[in-house]
């Protein structure tokens, strides 16, 4: 089986970064939809999942995936601030009816058996959602599916402790790129996202560097104007923790490009019909128009309604006024659209 991460930084569906990491949680995700896969559920989490819950790996007949380290405290157990969410670390198998059900089941076995070897967690506290909340999951192996029970799970997962288990597919070569690039922080934060990594990852870029300072990706300024211009720093406080050390430079020379004035609010304006189109928007626009244009048509370049419509219901356009302020001016014709689909 192979084991990657595609890992988020962060999410607000959790309640700390303390976890305990006493248990393992086992859940199955009753999605038995064509394509609903390990990678689905992954992107699902890495898009901002518009459901309330959140769960630190999930695993299919081919392969599992991480999206969370283990010290994220996630809502996966209902059981609100009891150890299943605090101090256990989820486990989705996936029951997609075009993968091997059998094969899932004991590929999660097998991701069990790694966490428990990488955190040192007992057998007796591998457990079910159904052991915090009462809820019937993981469903199919506690009706016993395909002769599975979890008394059979419990024994797979034993037979796998004693073999290895291969570990994610990245070099230490890789880890040291990806770090060079920026990509696991610096100092607390580096060690956290390398985990076991840390020490052999640090020792080869410090004797690369002589144990001098590590450059910083080189973009220059004008790049991250340019770069936060079309949106890719984000607003405010994550703007400033986007940009870093540059951020004081990079907004002094935006601030004076634009006089201080609130392109979002241009952009949700026009966006609502304020500032018309073609040659009028144009002018209502003034030297403002490229800029509000290029976060309009970045947003919304080549996408249908039917587009639109599923990506709504996939959960990228959120609910309620975050879906009106996401979709604009396409709000009602989609949100016409999935009231007749659920009508």
């Amino acid at each position: 089986m192979k084991i990657k991460q595609q890992l988020i930084r962060d999410t607000k569906h959790k309640y700390g970064k303390s976890n305990k990491k006493k248990y393992i949680t086992v859940h199955q995700t009753d999605n038995w939809d064509r394509g609903a896969n390990a990678q689905v559920h992954a992107n699902l989490q890495s898009r901002v999942n518009p459901r309330k819950a959140s769960w630190h790996w999930q695993v299919d007949d081919i392969q599992a995936i991480q999206s969370f380290l283990h010290y994220f405290q996630l809502w996966h157990c209902s059981d609100g601030r009891g150890n299943g969410n605090l101090n256990s670390i989820g486990v989705e198998l996936c029951l997609n009816r075009d993968g091997n059900y059998n094969k899932a089941v004991e590929n999660g076995a097998e991701l069990v058996a790694y966490i428990m070897k990488k955190e040192n967690i007992q057998l007796s506290n591998v457990v079910q959602h159904n052991y915090w909340s009462g809820k019937n999951c993981p469903s199919q192996i506690r009706r016993g599916k395909n002769g599975i029970s979890w008394s059979d799970f419990k024994k797979l997962v034993a037979k796998k402790l004693n073999k290895d288990i291969v570990e994610p597919t990245k070099t230490i070569e890789k880890l040291i790129a990806e770090t060079l690039a920026g990509k696991y922080g610096n100092g607390a934060e580096r060690r956290r996202l390398l985990g076991s990594n840390y020490n052999e990852v640090q020792r080869e870029i410090d004797k690369m560097y002589n144990s001098k300072p590590i450059p910083k990706p080189t973009k220059t300024i004008d790049k991250l104007v340019e770069e936060t211009l079309l949106g890719f720093h984000g607003n405010g406080a994550e703007r400033k923790k986007s940009l870093g050390s540059n951020y004081q430079k990079v907004q002094q020379i935006i601030n004076g490009k634009f006089e201080r004035v609130d392109i979002n609010k241009l952009v949700k304006e026009t966006l609502a019909g304020k500032h018309g189109n073609g040659a009028q928007r144009k002018k209502s626009l003034g030297k403002y128009y490229n800029e509000v244009q290029n976060i309009i048509n970045k947003k919304y370049s080549g996408k249908s309604i039917d587009t639109l419509v599923k990506e709504t219901l996939e959960g990228k356009h959120g609910n309620g006024a975050e879906r009106r302020k996401s979709l604009g001016t396409h709000y009602k014709e989609v949100q016409n659209i999935i009231n007749k689909i659920y009508k």
